[in-house]
């Protein structure tokens, strides 16, 4: 099964189409299959909006590894989601929290991914 914008769609007959049968083509920007948000008009993922300095980005749509971000400059950097917030930020604003750290409400077993503002306001 393959995915567009978090949805599952398959090869039927010559053309793309959604879990529901509907061809992709008819919709491509269909909201999104994992947060429900539509694009903005501008034509930015909804949860993202316009980033400043961002010239091309991505949510993921589900996919944590798909989630990306390309700067102006050109330089790409994949964004990591956190484990408490559950939002996307780059690699370098982000904290491992380990197993023997009392930190915030987070299972204990597991290291798991905060960002800086989670780690700060707690």
């Amino acid at each position: 099964m393959s995915k567009w914008r978090g949805h599952d769609i398959h090869y039927d007959t010559n053309e793309w189409v959604y879990a529901d049968g509907q061809p992709v083509k008819d919709n491509p920007d269909k909201d999104c299959g994992h947060c429900g948000l539509a694009n903005t008009p501008e034509g930015y993922d909804g949860c993202l909006g316009k980033l400043p300095g961002v010239m091309n980005a991505c949510c993921g749509h589900g996919s944590d590894e798909e989630a990306y971000l390309q700067f102006e400059g050109g330089e790409v950097t994949f964004m990591v989601r956190c484990s408490l917030c559950d939002q996307f930020v780059a690699p370098d604003d982000m904290v491992i929290h380990q197993p023997d750290t009392p930190l915030l409400r987070l299972e204990p077993e597991d290291p798991q991914m905060l960002c800086l503002k989670c780690v700060e306001s707690n």
